[in-house]
């Protein structure tokens, strides 16, 4: 039977690594195919780093199953260590075939009762580096698993699973605080600015609009934000990066956030400002002036970025202050 690591008045927290299923390769697996032979390429083991210093969280949705508490943790799990299934050199699904569970910890959206107390689960000792969010990221970090699929403004025609509304669960929201600020903070000495979500390392749309509110307003609580917010100003490389980059962009992992918002507009920056042109029906030149940024700021406000928002987006070597 799983072990209780850690509870708290609102749930309990039960270490199930022994017990979830692993990658029958493991710790090899395989999540890409190869462009020349179509044939999957192998991923490297999970690692284990003693005593590891855990600079970071992140939120994540699974976008998976909805089945009740510990069945739906299972599930999710085989669904990481289920072999892909390649046609005609395009991954079909079926799974990712890594070597286990991708996150550290895992909230059901219906949990289970233990005790009266909700019921959620620790995957991995955090010791362990798993796959979870990328850009250089992982081996400081590590990620707690939303159950389900959530409203994003990144996701257009948006069908949320039969029987939701495409939101966290009432229960998922008490124990992001709950875990948060009970769990997270006083064991791994983090501060509210350590809370992220892959929306801020390549996945805009993860973990979903309600729960990026629930990080955002955390960071703004932090000591980092001393003053209100404030109209968005793009008048730095940073800033503009930062939005290309909320606006759905992929400009490459280089700066400290590993996000592609290093101050230097290369190619990447360059092309993504000649797509928005584009989209904006505007003459593609790859020039940031004046009329560019008045739509920018308009396409950002129209999503509900506030300059808050746009600052926790900057390299960390200039703390994130609003306007």
């Amino acid at each position: 039977m799983p072990s209780i690591v850690f509870e708290n008045q609102l749930f309990v927290l039960k270490n199930v690594m022994d017990v979830l299923p692993k990658h029958k390769n493991f710790p090899l697996g395989s999540n890409s195919i190869d462009t020349l032979t179509g044939q999957p390429v192998q991923k490297t083991e999970y690692i284990k780093i003693k005593d590891r210093k855990i600079q970071t969280v992140f939120f994540h949705q699974t976008a998976g199953s909805y089945q009740k508490g510990y069945e739906g943790l299972m599930n999710t799990s085989r669904f990481f260590i289920e072999d892909p299934v390649f046609e005609n050199r395009r991954w079909t699904g079926n799974g990712r075939g890594w070597p286990g569970m991708a996150y550290t910890f895992y909230v059901p959206f219906c949990p289970d009762k233990c005790n009266g107390k909700l019921e959620i689960y620790q995957c991995w000792d955090l010791d362990w580096v798993t796959y979870h969010t990328g850009q250089g990221h992982n081996r400081t970090s590590v990620g707690i698993a939303f159950q389900g699929y959530f409203k994003s403004r990144h996701i257009t025609n948006f069908v949320p699973f039969k029987g939701t509304t495409g939101s966290p669960s009432s229960e998922q929201m008490d124990i992001a605080e709950s875990i948060w600020e009970d769990y997270f903070k006083p064991k791994l000495g983090l501060l509210n600015r350590d809370l992220s979500g892959h929306f801020r390392a390549g996945k805009p749309s993860c973990p979903g609009d309600v729960l990026e509110a629930f990080v955002i307003d955390k960071n703004c609580k932090s000591e980092d934000f001393k003053e209100v917010d404030k109209p968005i100003a793009l008048d730095t490389w940073e800033k503009r990066q930062a939005a290309l980059v909320l606006l759905g962009f992929k400009l490459g992992n280089t700066g400290t956030l590993k996000n592609g918002v290093d101050g230097k507009p290369g190619y990447k920056t360059r092309s993504s400002i000649e797509q928005l042109e584009k989209e904006f029906g505007m003459v593609p030149s790859g020039v940031w002036d004046q009329h560019l940024e008045d739509e920018v700021v308009h396409a950002l406000e129209k999503n509900g970025v506030t300059s808050l928002l746009l600052s926790l987006y900057l390299p960390k070597e200039n703390p994130p202050v609003a306007g």
